[in-house]
C-alpha cells in the first residue's frame, strides 16, 4: 500500500533532498521523480573503484561501471519522470 501525503499542493524536489539520499559511503548525484510519484536516485560510491554507480528505486539497487550506463538505465526503465535534480 502506498500512502501519499501532500499539504497545499504537489511535492517537488529540493537541493536538501540530495543530502537525504547521501551517506558516508555514497553521494547522491541525481534524483528523479517518476510519473507514479516514486523516486529514483543515482549515487556514486566514495570508496568502491569497480561498479561505483548505484541506481536505487524502491527497495531495489542496481550497480553500474559508469554514469552514462546508469543514466541510460534510468531513461529506459523509467520512461515518465517529471523532475530531475542534479548535484554535479
Amino acid at each position: 500500500m502506498k500512502l501519499y501525503v501532500t499539504y497545499g499542493g504537489e511535492n517537488h524536489l529540493y537541493k536538501n533532498d540530495l543530502k537525504r539520499f547521501s551517506n558516508n559511503k555514497y553521494k547522491c548525484i541525481k534524483l528523479y521523480k517518476t510519473s507514479d510519484k516514486g523516486l529514483v536516485c543515482i549515487c556514486k560510491s566514495k570508496a568502491r573503484k569497480e561498479m561505483p554507480y548505484r541506481v536505487t528505486y524502491g527497495f531495489s539497487e542496481t550497480f553500474f561501471a559508469d554514469l552514462e550506463s546508469a543514466e541510460t538505465f534510468v531513461k529506459e526503465r523509467f520512461t515518465g519522470y517529471t523532475e530531475v535534480l542534479k548535484n554535479e
